[in-house]
């Protein structure tokens, strides 16, 4: 067993023994075009939401072996299983409070993504 594969389980193990629900809805926008060519708006529609666990990164951040850092009033970066699908144009429900998707970003140890960390913004 790789350190990568190894670490993947560990993170695993924290986010079913310590996760909080978390609700992600996934999104589409689908842009049409006039009657007579030209564009005529968008519109946004919400997929099959899914619920899952997730941490805090901070939870996490000795073994991924990254700093997290300080993040702003409204801001949050929460860590899920690399298995989970989520897409930047994605909504979260997190502790009750609604965010959208700011960044997503894969955390690969040793070729193994062993987690997905998502920052978010709280949205109103």
């Amino acid at each position: 067993m790789s350190i990568g594969t190894s670490i993947k389980s560990q993170i695993e193990k924290v986010i079913t023994k310590y996760g909080s629900t978390v609700i992600i809805n996934p999104r589409s926008t689908t842009v049409s075009e006039a009657q007579y060519g030209g564009y005529s708006g968008s519109t946004e529609g919400a997929g099959t939401p899914v619920t899952t666990l997730a941490v805090p990164t901070s939870f996490l951040q000795n073994i991924t072996f990254r700093d997290v850092g300080t993040m702003t009033e409204g801001v949050i970066e929460i860590a899920f299983n690399s298995a989970e699908t989520i897409t930047k144009d994605g909504r979260i429900t997190w502790q009750g409070q609604n965010y959208t998707i700011s960044n997503i970003e894969p955390v690969p140890i040793q070729d193994v993504t062993v987690a997905i960390f998502v920052r978010c913004n709280r949205i109103g």
